[in-house]
């Protein structure tokens, strides 16, 4: 499990992201984790491949109170989201590799204008509209953290996501090589 910090209104709020997929479980249901805000949980869907990034929430009619969605990448970089085809009103979160959140921003159905994460960002939020704001989650930051409460670094940050998409690449060849044989 990564324990995570946000700064919220200049308090902390303890997060906590149960990473599933990391303990050895390559399902199709493991890509979901719970992201704990508090006393709010937001459950996540993690979208870790380009297939997944660039699909989103396109054509959902439908997104549970405190649901969303992690993109993860592999790099920091600016970010564009947009909400072609996507009918549901949300919000993003821009998070930069350290973890920190640079920037959230409502987002409109079916709009084709693109919503910035301005600078670098190495992941991205996405849930319903006003989420971050009804749960106190404000531009600040997190900071990773493991169990025992060390701070992990951008290394073992990204070693975490290495083997979350290595785990993705396995499961979509198991179903590949099940498919074909």
């Amino acid at each position: 499990p990564l324990m995570v910090q946000a700064i919220s209104a200049g308090s902390p709020v303890a997060l906590f992201l149960s990473l599933v997929m990391l303990a050895g479980c390559a399902n199709a249901t493991a890509k979901k984790q719970a992201l704990n805000v508090g006393s709010a949980s937001l459950n996540v869907e993690i979208m870790s491949t380009q297939v997944d990034r660039a699909r989103g929430m396109m054509y959902r009619k439908h997104l549970g109170a405190n649901n969303g969605m992690l993109f993860v990448y592999p790099d920091s970089a600016p970010r564009s989201f947009w909400m072609k085809d996507t009918p549901l009103p949300l919000s993003i979160a821009f998070v930069n590799k350290r973890g920190k959140i640079l920037r959230i921003r409502d987002m409109t159905p079916l709009s084709v204008t693109p919503v910035k994460s301005v600078v670098p960002a190495a992941y991205a939020i996405e849930t319903n509209r006003g989420w971050f704001e009804s749960n106190g989650v404000q531009v600040g930051g997190w900071r990773f953290e493991s169990e025992s409460g060390r701070i992990l670094s951008t290394r073992e940050i990204n070693t975490l996501t290495e083997r979350l998409e290595a785990l993705t690449v396995a499961e979509a060849l198991r179903r590949t090589n099940a498919a074909s044989g």
